[in-house]
């Protein structure tokens, strides 16, 4: 991105980077940028994610006004064990996420 963006003056913006060193997962991507992310709320949206539906909007809206916490969006499929699968508690409560299992824990992938 830095070779393709440089540091955004070309489109009106300004851009930092961070870097993670290893792989060690995507949530690593909040420790590294704690600083510049300080108390505002902020999301994690990938690239290659697609969501619809006409409910998107308003559970989208829900999870920005949350004041602690998170929202993780799953989706339910046919064949988890292709996907990150998210384990739920008995409140329906995310607490895990685990990547292409052969035993899933939920049909809801992310």
């Amino acid at each position: 991105f830095r070779e393709l963006f440089g540091d955004g003056s070309q489109l009106g913006l300004t851009f930092s980077y961070a870097i993670q060193e290893e792989p060690r997962g995507l949530a690593e991507a909040f420790i590294i940028g704690a600083d510049f992310i300080g108390s505002d709320n902020v999301a994690m949206v990938l690239g290659d994610n697609i969501f619809y539906g006409q409910s998107f909007s308003k559970v989208l809206k829900a999870a920005a006004g949350r004041e602690k916490g998170a929202t993780i969006f799953g989706y339910y499929v046919k064949d988890p064990t292709q996907y990150g699968v998210v384990e739920f508690d008995g409140q329906g409560r995310a607490v895990s996420i685990e990547e292409k299992p052969a035993h899933p824990k939920s049909n809801y992938a992310v």
